[in-house]
């Protein structure tokens, strides 16, 4: 067998075991008080723009935030800060990393951060650190949490659909309550 062809056929081993790798991700539930521990912040903030770009042959996308208020940590309100998260669109090509948040310009959110460098911050949770802010028709502010932020200790275990929307100030409740 030529080098040529061992490698087209190493290639095309590799390219049918990424499906399978891909579908092996596996979310871990987590509760809000273990996510707040994991958090250096936590804010409510508003997404004013987002660029994608490439990283180490990957796609991320920086969304520039708009605080307006920080539970947890040291940014001020009405400051900007930078969430990277992965995935995106840079030109004629997607990535997308199941689960993982797609954040709508203009929308709000509930931000659980940790580590990062400079304005640029990273999400504590790959799934559950992005919980979108909604206004009922009350004109009450919710929390959506996704099925892999588990709201309440007492819930015996997760299951596929989301928790129902809950009050925020409830729920920033439930972040001001862990210790520091």
């Amino acid at each position: 067998m030529t080098r040529r062809a061992r490698a087209a056929a190493l290639a095309a081993l590799l390219l049918g075991l990424a499906p399978a790798a891909a579908s092996a991700t596996t979310i871990v539930p987590i509760t809000t008080e273990e996510l707040t521990r994991r958090s250096d912040e936590v804010l409510v903030a508003t997404v004013r723009a987002s660029t994608s770009r490439w990283e180490r042959g990957l796609i991320v996308t920086d969304h520039e935030l708009v605080v307006e208020a920080s539970i947890r940590g040291r940014t001020v309100v009405r400051s900007t800060v930078f969430v990277r998260t992965p995935g995106g669109v840079v030109g004629r090509i997607a990535q997308t990393v199941p689960d993982a948040p797609m954040l709508e310009l203009n929308r709000s959110y509930l931000f659980f951060l940790s580590g990062g460098v400079g304005q640029v911050r990273y999400l504590a949770h790959l799934t559950a650190a992005v919980v979108p802010v909604e206004s009922t028709a009350r004109g009450e502010l919710v929390a959506r949490p996704s099925s892999s932020l588990l709201v309440d200790r007492s819930q015996p275990s997760p299951t596929p659909v989301a928790p129902p929307p809950m009050p925020l100030p409830a729920m920033l409740d439930l972040v001001r309550a862990v210790p520091r």
